[in-house]
């Protein structure tokens, strides 16, 4: 902070930055599509960073770094004059003089002036001295002002530039009217400011006056405060000018100009379509051909220079009200030119007027007449006016708005807290509230309210008034239980409205006659029920069942004799009413008709419904649906049966037709077959073999294959050939340049020859397989070539039928979205697998805590992310790695457990960039060290094992073939990697706690708690089955005076090198634990009293030898044993080890360095010559 300064100048360009910013980041995000918005935004930007830098070097006192920041000042200022010109040019309507070249010379003196500035040092012409001098002014540190020849050029480059900005601007807001003048005269104003200020700071020193601040990017702030004021007030860059052809072409009135002689010179779309006329039918003649339709209004304004009224116009069959304007058009030149005619449509105005008189008039006396009950209240709810029916509704007395009587207490108690907090919620947010409550009628009975609080608006403080209306809803409320009823019922009829469209719309879909009637019968169960039911079509005065439904179930007599039914129409009443009168019949009782057909296999027939299929005012059948119930059909059930034949009978006519069009349509039946084909194959090979079978099929060659492009090889690669004739000999790959199918690719258009032997590209090997003609079509996207379809014809005189060649271009288009469909089907499909197994694989090796377990899971699960035939796992362990885990080497006990430098080149790669490697052959690649057992070993990838951006080992995963492993091995694997440390650092982690809850931090024995859960186990079992069981008791002799001689560390290494020779002298069955302080305990299990003792006296023995201390010196110490076995008395583990401690303390009473032991209920001593303690530790 010693090095900055904080001049007030900072502050204002500090802020100048700011807001020039934020309206850059405004224009960029919120106005980037209007008129010269993109160039207003550089011109803001430059201004920002100006501003910016500049206030940067003000708070700068030390060199060079004010110089170099006062020189990177200069692309800012030198942004802002040509975006400041290209702004003018499109604001004002001259975008068309905005080119590239005009850019490129706009850019060319500022380039060279940044040239010039950066290599000043060399010529000085930007610069007029090699180094800059400081001056001092109020205390602050300034840069002094020494331009030379090259920046007066510039600064009168700039000015020029701006000044030409500013005039074409001004001659726009000139030529504007309104807002858009507003707006030009805001961006004039807000570029001027500074520029003037720029002119006085450049021209200063000539009235003798020294300003060491450049004033100009201070004056942005002003600026940027204009623009903030032109955007917010007059609506900046979200208003434009437009053009004259624009409006003219857009406006949506009549607009009519006619010469001084009364012919039409122009008019715009909307009078076309007013008059119903072509522009270039009217225009040069006269006008009273277009108002032809209004011939008498036409005449009476035929010399009328100027106008304003309403006029109406007869248009078609009805009167509309235009609102007329004639204006004269005068020029410079010849004075009266002509007239404006204008005509806009005000028909909606005027009858929307109307109706808004009629509505204010019925509002008038509705609210005369109106029920609703009206209050004004004060802030507490309090009744400061009431209407008569609210006195009438709540029979409130006169006096109650003196009284000013509470309106909470109008409703009932459960509802008043509600009411008081919405009218106070109004008062507060000054916007309306609405809640229901229960009012209290006059006779004490509640009865549903609506109630509104309204704040009322005063043009002083604050209101404390509130309007409210109380609209007694109970009438609603039953309504809207019907209503609920009615919509249910609606619902059901549009249910059953939508059923009927949805079986339309199945039905004319299928234009198959068996497969419509048939579809019939099963779709109108779907509306109607009935037991059986058929269709019966007219054949003259015939009737004959084509196709029933149901008849079955009565058994298989009443099929076969309905499948022969044949009925007269003149004989059969109910069939010769519908084709008479075209509509529907109920017979409630066939028993009971006079004119029914009796027939035995149908007398379970009791009610019956049938509709005639009209289509064009001809009766092409009938609807007959029967059923075993009396009087089961209604009306209802007979109007839905004639819309259901009504559409029934469409889809039977449209199946008619197209039997009798069948032949005419087979062959674009057959195309729109092939693609359906393509386009649902959804497996890129089966694809593959559709598009060359239906395309030879379409086109009548005789063969064809379809090869697709390998962009990464630049080959084509067949992928499927149609050769009946196994003429032709297969070429698996082509490369670029081989063959005609190249030239098709290369075009990226269809290639057709009929003699294919004559062209300079034909493949020899096809040539002598007999192809004569040949159709190569690219299979192409917008963006890319897919591949190539070949078709050949191996006969001289066939040749490919130009009419259907256009269908291989269409078969192409079709094969590119098949194509790319499977490729997209694949890759999902594949990467939906991966990552259903990377999931499966993460999940399994997360389950596991112990560390040998989660080993295990991470190489048995490796295989199911990426295939390998070997795998081994490193652990970093200090500056090595130890392979930790192995799975499918040939011998991996020569692996498992090995140490290797962790400085290998390929794992220091690998940690680097934190990815894995791949080696497409590792024998071939002399970073690979062939560790371990890894002689079959050909593709090989090693993927790191990352913790907190740290690698903990690494995973190296084998494969006996080079190039297995790809780009998408190489994520998965990383991916699973990333699980597998996560799993590693938990495992170690969970190990770790454990181990610190059981052991001695310092020794790394058991601690006393885990010891006694243990031993007690041990204890039990012994008791149990009869077994041996010792104790030893272990304490050091004149640790204290270790401590105070060596100090305290080289105490904590005596007791360490005593855990240790513990550990040495113990059997892994046996538990050892520091007791306390120094002190420890052993548990022999199977262990007597007498080899207890040997266990003992070589556990002295061990300590008795010392250890090297850091100085080199060796510390000696002895030790005190204590020892106790288990027998008949001893019921209890405390027990035992109370008889230990009790023999301890005897050892160290009797002289210490000394095994005691506790036999037969009193201690016994077994010590040797006592140890001499070392001379440091002479007493």
């Amino acid at each position: 902070m010693d090095n900055l300064q904080f001049p007030p100048a900072f502050f204002i360009l500090l802020t100048a930055g700011l807001l020039t910013g934020w309206l850059a980041w405004f224009v960029a995000r919120r106005q980037f599509s209007a008129l010269g918005a993109r160039s207003l935004f550089f011109l803001l930007l430059g201004c920002t960073y100006w501003s910016l830098v500049y206030a940067v070097q003000n708070v700068l006192t030390q060199s060079p770094w004010k110089e170099w920041v006062d020189v990177a000042v200069n692309p800012g200022i030198m942004l802002v004059p040509a975006a400041w010109l290209v702004f003018s040019l499109e604001y004002s309507g001259r975008r068309r003089y905005i080119t590239r070249r005009l850019l490129g010379l706009l850019a060319i003196e500022p380039l060279t002036a940044l040239a010039l500035i950066f290599t000043n040092r060399f010529h000085y012409l930007y610069y007029a001295s090699p180094t800059r001098s400081w001056v001092e002014a109020g205390g602050y540190l300034y840069l002094d002002f020494d331009p030379g020849s090259f920046f007066w050029l510039h600064t009168l480059y700039s000015y020029a530039l701006i000044a030409i900005g500013s005039v074409l601007l001004l001659l726009s807001a000139w030529s504007l009217r309104g807002l858009y003048r507003k707006q030009a005269f805001i961006l004039l104003a807000a570029v001027l400011i500074p520029w003037f200020s720029n002119v006085f700071f450049v021209a200063s020193p000539l009235f003798g006056l020294t300003l060491h601040v450049d004033l100009t990017p201070i004056f942005f702030s002003l600026s940027g405060l204009l623009l903030v004021f032109g955007v917010f007030r007059f609506r900046l860059l979200d208003l434009t000018p437009l053009a004259r052809d624009l409006l003219f072409e857009v406006l949506e009135d009549a607009l009519i100009v006619v010469d001084d002689e009364n012919r039409v010179v122009d008019l715009n779309p909307a009078a076309c379509r007013l008059f119903d006329v072509e522009a270039r039918e009217v225009i040069g003649k006269p006008a009273r051909q277009l108002f032809q339709p209004v011939l008498a209004i036409a005449q009476r304004y035929a010399n009328t220079p100027e106008i304003h009224e309403v006029i109406t116009l007869p248009l078609g069959s009805e009167t509309r009200y235009f609102d007329l304007r004639i204006s004269p058009l005068k020029s410079k030149q010849r004075g009266y030119a002509g007239r404006m005619v204008l005509l806009r449509d005000m028909t909606t105005i005027y009858r929307a007027q109307q109706a808004l008189q009629d509505s204010e008039a019925r509002y008038r006396q509705l609210i005369e007449s109106s029920p609703e009950v009206i209050f004004v209240l004060d802030g507490q709810g309090r009744m400061l006016l009431a209407n008569p029916i609210a006195l009438e509704k709540f029979a409130l007395p006169g006096e109650v708005v003196e009284d000013r009587l509470g309106i909470c207490h109008l409703f009932i108690e459960e509802d008043r807290d509600a009411v008081l907090q919405h009218l106070l919620l109004a008062l507060e947010t000054r916007q309306p509230q609405m809640l229901e409550a229960s009012g209290l009628a006059w006779d004490g009975h509640p009865f549903a309210v609506e109630i509104h609080f309204s704040p009322l608006k005063s043009t002083g403080p604050v209101s404390e008034e509130v309007l409210c209306l109380v609209r007694d809803i109970s009438e609603r409320k039953r309504a809207e239980q019907k209503l609920l009823e009615a919509a249910e019922t609606e619902r059901r009829n549009r249910e059953l409205a939508e059923a009927l469209r949805e079986i339309g719309m199945a039905l004319s879909a299928s234009l198959d006659v068996d497969e419509v009637l048939d579809k019939i019968l099963e779709s109108i169960a779907l509306v109607i029920p009935y037991d059986s039911g058929n269709i019966t079509l007219l054949e003259g005065r015939r009737a004959v069942i084509t196709r029933n439904r149901g008849y079955e179930r009565f058994g298989e007599h009443v099929l076969r004799a309905v499948r022969q039914f044949v009925f007269d129409i003149e004989h059969t009443e109910n069939f010769r009413w519908m084709l008479e009168n075209r509509r529907s019949l109920i017979i409630q009782d066939t028993h009971a008709y006079p004119g029914w057909v009796r027939v035995e296999a149908t007398e379970y027939i009791h009610s019956w419904v049938g509709a005639p299929i009209i289509v064009q005012n001809e009766v092409l059948g009938f609807l007959s649906l029967d059923k075993c119930e009396e009087g089961f059909y209604r009306p209802e059930h007979a109007r839905t049966l004639e819309l259901f034949a009504a559409q029934a009978g469409q889809a039977l006519y449209n199946a008619r037709l197209y039997r009798q069009s069948r032949q005419m349509l087979e062959h674009e039946q057959k195309i729109n077959q092939i693609l359906e084909r393509i386009t649902s194959s959804i497996d890129l090979e089966s694809t593959m073999q559709q598009i060359t079978y239906y395309g030879c099929q379409l086109l009548g060659a005789d063969s064809g294959l379809v090869a697709l492009l390998d962009e990464r090889r630049d080959v084509l690669v067949t992928l499927s050939v149609y050769d009946p004739s196994q003429k032709l000999i297969r070429v698996d790959e082509s490369p670029r340049g081989t063959g005609l199918s190249w030239q098709a690719v290369e075009r990226r258009r269809m290639l057709i020859s009929d003699n294919y032997s004559t062209e300079p590209l034909s493949r020899p090997e096809m040539r002598n397989k007999g192809v004569y003609a040949f159709l190569a079509v690219p299979i192409l996207t917008e963006t890319e070539t897919l591949g190539v379809l070949n078709y050949f014809m191996l006969s001289p005189e066939k040749k490919f039928d130009p009419k259907v060649i256009g269908l291989a271009e269409t078969l192409a288009r079709y094969s590119a979205v098949a194509i790319q469909k499977a490729r997209l089907l694949e890759e999902a499909t594949r990467r939906a697998r991966e990552a259903e197994t990377l999931q499966q694989a993460s999940a399994a090796v997360s389950s596991a805590l112990r560390l040998d377990q989660v080993l295990d899971q991470v190489l048995e699960n490796l295989e199911r992310v990426v295939p390998y035939d070997s795998c081994a796992l490193f652990l970093k362990e200090g500056e090595e790695l130890r392979v930790v885990a192995a799975r499918g080497f040939p011998h991996p006990e020569r692996v498992k457990g090995q140490r290797f430098p962790a400085r290998d080149d390929l794992l220091l790669e690998s940690h680097k960039t934190q990815s894995p490697i791949i080696l497409a052959d590792a024998q071939k690649d002399a970073r690979f060290k062939r560790w371990g057992d890894a002689a079959h070993v050909r593709s090989w990838m090693g993927v790191p094992l990352i913790k907190r951006n740290t690698a903990i080992g690494f995973l190296t995963i084998d494969h006996s073939q080079p190039n297995v492993y790809t780009e998408n091995h190489a994520k998965l694997a990383l991916a699973f990697a990333n699980q597998a440390a996560a799993a590693i650092e938990n495992a170690r982690l969970f190990e770790s706690v454990q181990r610190m809850a059981v052991s001695d931090p310092l020794t790394g024995l058991y601690n006393r708690r885990h010891f006694f859960d243990l031993a007690g186990k041990e204890f039990y079992r012994a008791r149990r089955y009869g077994k041996a069981l010792a104790v030893v008791m272990m304490d050091l002799d004149d640790l204290k005076k270790i401590n105070d001689s060596y100090g305290h560390l080289t105490g904590d290494q005596l007791i360490i090198f005593v855990a240790e020779q513990c550990r040495q002298q113990l059997r892994k069955a046996d538990l050892a634990a520091r007791f306390g302080g120094d002190e420890f305990i052993l548990l022999l299990p199977e262990t007597g009293l007498d080899a207890a003792m040997q266990v003992a006296w070589r556990l002295r023995d061990a300590v008795k030898k010392g250890f090297t201390d850091e100085n080199g010196g060796v510390v000696v110490s002895g030790v005190s044993l204590g020892v106790s076995a288990i027998d008949a008395d001893c019921n209890s583990l405390e027990l035992l080890v109370n008889r230990a401690d009790q023999a301890l303390y005897t050892a160290k009473q009797q002289g210490k360095n000394r095994v005691c032991a506790w036999v037969d209920g009193q201690v016994r001593s077994f010590a040797t010559k006592p140890l001499v303690p070392p001379k440091d530790l002479a007493v």
